[in-house]
């Protein structure tokens, strides 16, 4: 019984060992399988603890965005409403010239133009252009406001002597060409530039004599005579201007007539060559009486106001000495009376002597003079 009670505890035993054996050893000596493949059904494997020592993480305290300007070449500036454009800057520095924009269009902006920063590059429906250019010691700048660009619908300029006085032709430029007057409409005693303080270089004329001969004639009764003619003339390059006598001895066969006239016109010329025609008028005062062929004529005579028109040209009118040619006709506002049909008589309730007018003659003189002028 004892024997055979070992046996079978041995047996129990060797059973034993089998059966636990692959168990432990499986635990012992675990190999990880690979991930399954993207899309497997399989459940994903366990990443490794975290070590227990390991900190906490901590959370970063918030920040603040910033907008971040980007320094490239960037696309024309498009902008609503005008762009504030300068191109020509000819002699002057960009930094300048970029100050002498910002000063203009500043003051374009503030008489409620919509208007850009400046910019060398701008598309958009209009533009204000500024150039600037220097010419010997001074400074050009010009300001044109283009719908559309390329096509100018007007313009200013003004000359200063330095850029520094931008700030006082600025605010004159910009009211000129939004308010499209002329730049010398917007000069007040506040704002006058250098230049326009300067005198102004001007065309002088010339003042001379002219002296000469002269033919009058009375159509009236045909009665004519020589005389002479004396004239005080202001020149330019396109007209006359000045005052005017002439003198005559009207003579008949049987008595003399005198003629005088003082007048004061202008002459405009029809050319400006050395030989050119004019064309003149202007107011006249004269008096004259008329010659007789035999005592049975008229005896005409009378004065008063008129006006006069006249034509003629002048010759070497390039040198100092010139000679005119001219024909001139006097309008005047009264009439010769004929003193051969005036009667008088003696009125006895007035005990005085009474004069009738006699009969009444309008007549224009004609006048031809040549005259020599100094």
């Amino acid at each position: 019984m004892t024997r055979t009670a070992r046996v079978l505890g041995l047996g129990l035993g060797i059973v034993f060992a089998v059966w636990c054996g692959p168990a432990s050893a499986q635990d012992d000596f675990e190999v990880s399988e690979p991930p399954p493949p993207n899309g497997s059904d399989n459940a994903a494997p366990e990443l490794p603890p975290e070590p227990k020592d390991r900190p906490a993480p901590t959370q970063a305290p918030p920040t603040t965005a910033f907008p971040v300007e980007i320094e490239d070449k960037a696309p024309p500036t498009v902008v609503e409403g005008a762009a504030c454009l300068f191109a020509h800057t000819e002699g002057v520095s960009p930094g300048a010239a970029d100050s002498v924009a910002r000063v203009i269009c500043d003051e374009i902006r503030s008489r409620g133009v919509t208007i850009g920063t400046p910019t060398r590059q701008a598309t958009g429906a209009a533009a204000y252009r500024i150039d600037i250019s220097e010419l010997s010691s001074k400074v050009i700048v010009t300001v044109a406001y283009h719908a559309p660009i390329g096509v100018v619908q007007r313009s200013r300029r003004v000359v200063i002597s330095s850029l520094d006085e931008i700030v006082v032709a600025g605010p004159r430029l910009a009211e000129a060409i939004v308010k499209d007057v002329p730049i010398e409409d917007t000069e007040r005693v506040d704002n006058v530039l250098t230049e326009d303080a300067k005198r102004s270089v001007k065309k002088r004329g010339r003042t001379r004599v002219a002296l000469g001969l002269n033919t009058v004639v009375l159509p009236a009764n045909g009665s004519f005579g020589p005389g002479l003619a004396g004239e005080l003339l202001y020149d330019t390059n396109s007209f006359t201007i000045g005052a005017m006598a002439n003198f005559a001895s009207l003579k008949g066969d049987a008595d003399t007539g005198a003629y005088l006239a003082i007048r004061i016109g202008g002459r405009y010329f029809l050319g400006p060559g050395d030989f050119a025609p004019y064309i003149g008028g202007g107011a006249s005062l004269s008096t004259m009486s008329s010659g007789q062929d035999d005592y049975s004529d008229p005896e005409l005579q009378g004065g008063g106001a008129g006006v006069y028109g006249e034509v003629g040209f002048e010759m070497l009118r390039t040198h100092r000495t010139r000679l005119a040619l001219g024909a001139r006709i006097d309008v005047p506002f009264f009439g010769l009376e004929d003193e051969s049909t005036a009667l008088s008589y003696y009125d006895s309730s007035t005990s005085e002597y009474v004069r009738n007018r006699g009969n009444t003659t309008w007549t224009p003189p004609i006048t031809f003079t040549a005259t020599i002028g100094f």
